[in-house]
């Protein structure tokens, strides 16, 4: 089976015969879509590939290669805040190129008709059926939700609660337009570089600076050491940000040392398909550090909460639970 092909012509009335209608029926109580896994993927893992029904009753799957962003909005009829998102998210599809970004509205949780819906509208952005479905993949218990994917299906963005549904809109145009001129400074390096033998990945640190903030959370990127388990550890890279000779005194197991200040003129040691942890003596410059990484693509860094001070704490008493021997 083919994926269907998308384009802004207006959504068509169901022409669907009853027997079309059964089939269809028959294939969502039959399991569609299938889904290939069950748990939220991590931030920087791609999720499954899933397929679910559109409106007339055809496949659709997820998701469509080629694309720059994928921005998926699950939304119900009966939802008053999805009544004031969609209209905002219909202006960013027909303001955006539709040719590198995917835009579905996945309806959940819905006894009505989304069609119907989507017709009375005049929404022309494709809507799937059956969100409920491979909710679960993303961690959504309800509707509204809204996510945004890079080409690399890494999740950038989530709706945060309490976000007016014109700061949601703003949030996601600024993201994708983001990840478009991002790809075609990318093209554009790569030619270069194949005519001249040399690669730009130069980065406007104003602009870079202001995606930071505006999608940066209080807490974002802070791991608690407790939510580690002890045989997990070798499986992140430790580095320890604090002065040499702190370092020498003594240091998380297999960590290796990066004074904070050197960090960003070190990325190119650092790796990009590994979780990275950075410390120091109490969460402060080695938040710093990961602000530089960040505003350098680095997806898969964080930092660990209270440092190695409250590593050392939690070691400590970890130790006293110990049986006496």
């Amino acid at each position: 089976m083919t994926s269907t092909t998308l384009s802004r012509s207006p959504i068509r009335r169901s022409s669907l015969d009853w027997r079309r209608r059964v089939l269809f029926l028959a294939l969502v109580l039959a399991g569609l879509p299938h889904v290939m896994a069950q748990q939220p993927p991590h931030p920087d893992q791609s999720p499954a590939q899933w397929q679910l029904a559109d409106a007339w009753g055809e496949p659709y799957h997820f998701p469509t290669p080629g694309k720059k962003a994928h921005v998926l909005v699950f939304w119900a009829s009966w939802c008053p805040y999805c009544h004031e998102l969609m209209p905002k998210i219909e202006d960013l599809y027909q303001e955006l190129p539709v040719e590198k970004v995917e835009f579905l509205a996945i309806n959940a949780w819905d006894s009505a008709d989304p069609e119907a819906f989507m017709m009375e509208h005049d929404y022309r952005f494709p809507v799937l059926i059956g969100g409920e479905k491979i909710a679960p993949l993303y961690g959504i218990q309800a509707v509204p939700e809204v996510l945004v994917f890079n080409e690399k299906m890494q999740l950038l963005y989530r709706r945060q609660t309490g976000q007016k549904p014109s700061e949601v809109a703003q949030a996601v145009k600024k993201l994708v337009t983001r990840l478009l001129q991002d790809a075609s400074q990318n093209e554009t390096a790569a030619n270069i570089g194949s005519e001249s033998g040399l690669t730009s990945n130069a980065v406007d640190l104003e602009d870079a600076l202001d995606e930071f903030y505006v999608f940066a959370e209080p807490q974002g990127g802070a791991i608690a050491i407790q939510q580690i388990p002890a045989d997990k550890m070798q499986d992140f890279l430790w580095v320890d940000t604090r002065s040499q000779e702190k370092y020498q005194q003594g240091h998380i197991p297999g960590a290796i040392h990066m004074e904070w200040r050197e960090v960003f003129e070190r990325r190119d040691e650092l790796p990009k398909d590994r979780e990275i942890i950075l410390y120091c003596t109490g969460g402060v410059v080695a938040a710093q550090a990961m602000m530089g990484l960040k505003l350098a693509r680095f997806d898969n860094v964080h930092t660990l909460a209270g440092g190695y001070s409250r590593y050392l704490d939690y070691q400590r008493q970890q130790a006293k639970k110990q049986p006496e021997r």
